[in-house]
């Protein structure tokens, strides 16, 4: 052992220390036999820790040699340290004994050179500092205590803050989960308006762009354009589907002539004036799906009758016979085509000329002479030659009534639109949504019957996909998919509509709406109709109200009239496939004036004459539809819950059905009264699931605390489980009834075929302008076939009977 020793400063009294331990404690060679050990108190300034460490790990004496500067710690004058390790003397000579052994010799190593000393050389001073020093150690002696006590107070400041969370509610909740915490609800109105500002200073540009080419179908310019505008200044992932078109053809070459007795004949004039020279005339053509019929030319002569509109009643209260003779009949919204030609077969019609009704100059100035080109839902019915003409060549007609008539249609046998090459193109985009298992599906027709037609549709749906660009950039993003679709070849009986539908059918028939943009929307300026069922009037009042709400003006200012929800029209571009025939829910609006002879499917239809007699102030009226539809569009998608209002839609079909009843002839039949009453209990039935849809989406929207995330959870379950449900609900409502057309008969008759048409909603043949109520069962009764009503009813109530027991089933509880 060394001697060492140290005065003290303050006494000048010299204190020898016989030997130092290895933490510094003193022992004493009478210390076995003393019980009075020295206990004192550091004063000095330095206190070695690094040398002590060493002599344990190799049994080495101390050495104040060993000392260097990085070994000492910093401790104030008058910082007392206490000597605790007194208690230790024994166990440290015990060790030091067993040091000197012969195992302990050979397993002997320096920590020094060890592979742990090796990486640990090149730490930091003060990582080193805080591992070697003795005094470190001490200060944190109770390092368990103080991980104790800071993970109590962990736990308590958790529960403190849990106690003090703001309550949220089921949506909000989603909508941060799913990044939509941007904008609540009425903020993505708002936006949506602001967007709309922004984007819409260039509408007058957007239709010069697109009213330059000629807008028939599977015209390359306007496809091309269309998808440029979409992709590459919009940037939405378009997709396209391209369909053969064959030989469609245009342009024939028809001729109506006049023969007396004598032999003269006289030409009628069947073409539209030409006012713009720069605009390719066509002559007008009634168009088939059937590309047989579309090249058939005929020559058909005989006396002429005017029918009127071709109704049973008028060909019943007519002086003199119509069978054999070419008729003439006058358009009306109300009849179709289609029924008015079915009509004059079935009382021996030879051939048609469809003419407009009359006008006055104040429509325009050559309102008489017009010509509305069209095409044919049942082409495959229709055998008779069809031609269209202006109301002023059927009175030079009618004003000859003792000659006879000579209908031609020669096919020319080059024309632009009869090579093999011919196609017709679908163009889509869509918005990502959250969900995606029900889509709001927003359609246009893109091409038109003339050469530079104007189309307020499609003009509308650019707008609309302008501004939902505008809107996405702003970090909105839908709950719902919503689809976009720009639909090539529908004048020709729909065919682009069907082809889509047939390689997307579970979109269409999973969709929550298919809102159609009809070509013809702004027909005038007095009536704004909405063609859809009750079921969406809620939706369309509140869109109507959010225009007014966030501009701050009175809404009348918008509409001027009250909002008529009417039947869907049978030539509403999209909607007899959709809605009639395969039950998607479609709503389809428009600006009309009862009192304006708008040029339908006419070469006067044009930009200029939209500017200068419809929309005569910077388009408004476009400016205001788009409006709607995008916040038609916002409301269908933002609600959480399906916006379908079944109450309001058999409390619409009871009531017409409880009216119809009011014929007492109609009740005498079986099954009536048990329809009424199935109907009735469906209404009470849908109300309630009304009030539960209600109930559920305002607790979507309460406030919960943290701890009752639980019941967020299941009513987020519930929400999908009811949207699910009105989705089945929606698509139960189809029926078979079945149609078949004999033309050896007089009359139409019906047998059994497979048919899928909407449970209430459907098309009187004889009538055929719109998609009514019963329309089957009304036809059966004009046509007083009281077995084909009685049987008729039969499959209503069997399909009704099994809705009740389906709704029943699937009632919340």
């Amino acid at each position: 052992m060394s001697n060492s020793s140290c005065s003290n400063p303050k006494k000048g009294k010299e204190i020898k220390f016989d030997d130092v331990s290895l933490y510094g404690s003193i022992a004493n060679d009478n210390a076995s036999n003393n019980n009075n050990n020295l206990n004192f108190k550091l004063t000095t300034k330095q206190i070695t820790l690094n040398n002590t460490i060493q002599n344990r790990l190799n049994n080495q004496p101390f050495n104040n040699e060993n000392i260097t500067q990085d070994d000492l710690t910093e401790i104030q004058d008058n910082e007392s340290v206490d000597w605790p390790y007194q208690e230790n003397q024994d166990f440290i000579h015990a060790n030091n004994k067993r040091s000197n052994s012969l195992i302990s010799l050979l397993v002997q190593r320096n920590r020094n050179d060890s592979i742990i000393s090796f990486f640990k050389r090149d730490r930091s001073n003060t990582l080193t500092t805080i591992k070697r020093n003795y005094y470190k150690v001490i200060r944190y002696k109770h390092f368990k205590k103080f991980i104790s006590i800071i993970t109590v107070c962990f736990f308590i400041w958790v529960v403190f803050t849990l106690a003090f969370l703001p309550r949220t509610s089921l949506i909000r909740d989603f909508r941060r989960y799913h990044h939509l915490s941007t904008y609540t609800k009425e903020e993505i109105y708002r936006t949506f308006l602001d967007s709309f500002d922004g984007t819409i200073e260039d509408f007058e540009g957007l239709t010069e762009r697109f009213s330059q080419s000629n807008n028939l179908i599977g015209d390359n310019i306007l496809t091309q354009l269309t998808y440029d505008y979409l992709k590459q200044q919009l940037g939405y992932q378009v997709t396209v589907d391209n369909h053969q078109l064959n030989d469609i053809v245009y342009n024939f070459d028809i001729s109506l002539e006049l023969q007396d007795t004598k032999g003269n004949t006289y030409q009628i004039i069947i073409h539209e004036p030409i006012i713009d020279k720069k605009i390719k005339q066509l002559s007008g053509y009634i168009l088939g799906d059937s590309l047989e019929h579309n090249k058939a030319s005929y020559d058909v002569s005989g006396e002429f009758i005017d029918v009127g509109v071709a109704t049973r009643s008028q060909f019943e209260s007519l002086h003199e016979s119509p069978k054999d003779k070419i008729h003439l009949i006058k358009r009306n919204e109300k009849m179709s085509i289609d029924s008015q030609i079915l009509n004059s077969m079935s009382y021996g019609g030879i051939g048609c000329l469809i003419y407009n009704e009359p006008g006055t100059l104040i429509d325009f100035e050559y309102v008489n002479q017009t010509i509305t080109r069209d095409y044919l839902l049942k082409n495959n019915m229709i055998n008779v030659p069809v031609i269209p003409i202006s109301y002023s060549a059927a009175s030079t007609i009618l004003q000859n009534g003792n000659m006879t008539l000579h209908m031609k249609r020669n096919i020319k046998k080059h024309t632009d639109y009869d090579n093999k090459d011919l196609y017709f193109t679908n163009i889509q985009f869509t918005i990502p949504g959250i969900w995606k298992d029900h889509e709001i599906i927003v359609g246009c027709q893109r091409d038109t019957f003339t050469y530079n037609g104007y189309n307020s549709g499609n003009m509308i749906f650019l707008q609309l996909a302008k501004t939902f660009a505008d809107l996405s950039k702003k970090g909105w993003k839908p709950i719902r998919t919503i689809r976009f679709v720009s639909f090539d070849g529908n004048t020709l009986n729909n065919m682009a509509i069907k082809e889509h539908f047939i390689k997307n059918n579970g979109k269409y028939s999973n969709s929550l709406v298919f809102i159609d943009i009809n070509k013809d929307s702004i027909k005038g300026t007095r009536n704004f109709t909405c063609r859809t069922t009750e079921m969406f009037k809620e939706a369309i009042t509140n869109s109507v109200d959010h225009m007014s709400l966030f501009e701050e003006v009175n809404k009348d200012s918008y509409v001027k009239t009250n909002i008529n929800i009417g039947n869907m029209k049978t030539k509403s571009s999209l909607a007899h496939f959709l809605l009639y025939e395969n039950n998607v829910p479609t709503i389809s609006c428009d600006f009309e004036d009862n009192t304006l002879r708008y040029p339908l499917n006419s070469n006067f239809m044009t930009k200029d004459f939209m500017e200068k007699y419809i929309d005569k102030n910077d388009y408004q009226l476009h400016k205001l539809l788009t409006k709607f539809y995008g916040l038609l569009i916002l409301n269908m998608d933002e609600n959480e819950i399906v916006q379908y209002n079944m109450g309001n839609y058999m409390k619409k079909i009871y009531d017409e059905f409880t009216n119809l009843g009011e014929n007492k002839e109609y009740m005498d039949i079986k099954y009536w009264k048990e329809i009424e009453d199935i109907i009735n209990d469906l209404k009470i039935i849908f109300e309630s699931f009304d009030l539960y849809n209600q109930r559920l989406l305002k607790l979507a929207y309460t406030d919960y605390p943290w701890y009752k995330g639980i019941k967020k959870i299941k009513l987020l379950f519930k929400i999908k489980a009811t949207n699910k449900r009105m989705i089945t609900i929606k698509n139960l409502f189809l029926t078979k009834i079945r149609k078949i057309f004999e033309e050896d008969t007089q009359f139409v008759k019906f047998q059994e075929i497979e048919e899928r048409l909407n449970l209430f909603y459907q098309v009187n043949e004889l009538v055929g302008g719109d998609i009514e109520f019963l329309g089957k069962f009304k036809e059966y009764a004009q046509m007083n076939n009281r077995q084909g009503m009685v049987k008729y009813l039969r499959d209503l109530y069997k399909d009704l009977l099994s809705i009740k027991q389906y709704i029943l089933d699937e009632y919340p509880v």
